[in-house]
Parts: structure tokens; sequence; C-alpha cells
């Protein structure tokens, strides 16, 4: 084999071996963020049966949530427009008057080549931003009020993730004691989030 040929081959593997690292270490990336969003799920289910400070009433019966299959493709990274000198405004909720919250910023995203906004919100005090929204799987396979994304880390650049796999149910679906805030108008998605958490049945333990 000539000098040329050799060179070629080893090139050729080399360039190979870059691939199957890829390939693995994304295969390996995708693993542990399942396991990741799989394992808050339980943490979740845990403090609903356990805790003291579960919006379950019958705790003791309390069989799980019900969630899609966690699908990395509900990730979404979304370009931020920050807000800037955003004033508070009244968020309603389902059972009191309307609540302060400040506009921080706007997601904007591509989905089926349509663009989207949706607004982060943040209540003063709060460490994280909120985001409430409504989508076209409301009153279906979900909560007819719209869904929440609590806990969205404070963008550090022009770039930020939503992840609907983290997508819960307002508190008030589940116990009727419960006040919560209802997605603003801005926040209305006209295709189905089939990610995070589906509506709430009930399943109780046999006695």
């Amino acid at each position: 084999m000539s000098k040329s040929k050799i060179f070629l081959f080893a090139v050729a593997l080399i360039a190979l071996a870059l691939i199957v690292f890829v390939v693995i270490s994304e295969q390996n990336d995708t693993e542990t963020y399942i396991q990741n969003v799989e394992t808050e799920r339980k943490q979740r289910n845990q403090f609903f049966k356990f805790s003291a400070e579960s919006p379950i009433a019958k705790r003791d019966s309390f069989q799980g949530l019900q969630y899609f299959p966690v699908n990395p493709d509900w990730r979404i990274k979304a370009r931020v427009e920050y807000i800037k000198g955003g004033k508070p405004i009244a968020i309603a909720m389902t059972k009191s008057e309307p609540q302060p919250y400040i506009p921080y910023a706007y997601a904007y995203f591509k989905y089926a080549n349509k663009e989207y906004k949706l607004m982060l919100l943040h209540k003063t005090g709060d460490k994280f931003l909120f985001l409430p929204f409504f989508d076209a799987s409301n009153g279906k396979e979900t909560y007819k009020g719209g869904r929440y994304i609590n806990n969205v880390a404070f963008p550090k650049g022009e770039t930020i993730i939503l992840d609907f796999n983290y997508a819960t149910n307002p508190y008030c679906v589940y116990n009727d004691d419960y006040t919560c805030p209802i997605p603003p108008k801005e926040n209305r998605l006209d295709f189905p989030v089939l990610a995070g958490e589906k509506m709430y049945t009930p399943k109780f333990a046999d006695k």
C-alpha cells in the first residue's frame, strides 16, 4: 500500500472514530437527561405523597401523577428579548384578586416553521422565572386551564431553553382550596404540547 493510501486510510479511521464518539456522547447525554427528568418526577410524586405541604388531600391513597414520556425534542431553544424597565402587570387568579408579576423577557422560538413568542414572568423575591401557558392539548390530554413551567433559570445571554418536559399542573387542579395564576393571553400556543404532566386523574389504592 502506498504512503498516500495509508494516509487516506488513517484519515478515514480518525473521521469514523470521531463520528462514533459524537454519536455515543449524544446518546449518553440523552440518556442522562431522560434519567434526570424521570428522577425529578419520582421526587415530585414523593412530595405529593408524603409532604405536609402536598396539595393532595387524601395522601394515603395517592398513586402518582400522570406524564407524557420524556422527549428531549421538547427542550426548545428560544431567543431572548429582555423587557427593559418592565412594570408589574396584573395576572388573573382563579379565586382571588389579580397578583402583580413583572414581565421579564419574551422568548421567541420556531415550531413547525412558525415563530412563537412567550412572556417570561418574575415575581418579586422569587429566585426563578415563571412561564404559565395555554396550548392546544388543554381540555383534552391536559388541564383546560393551562400549565406552568416553574423554576425557569434566568437567562445569561441571548438564548434560553424552554423545557416543556417539566410542564406541570397548577395546584388548583388537585385541590379546590388553592388559587392559581391564569396564563396571560400572550402565552397561548396553537399547537398541542404533548410533554410534561397530563391532566390529573386520581388513582386510589385499594383499601
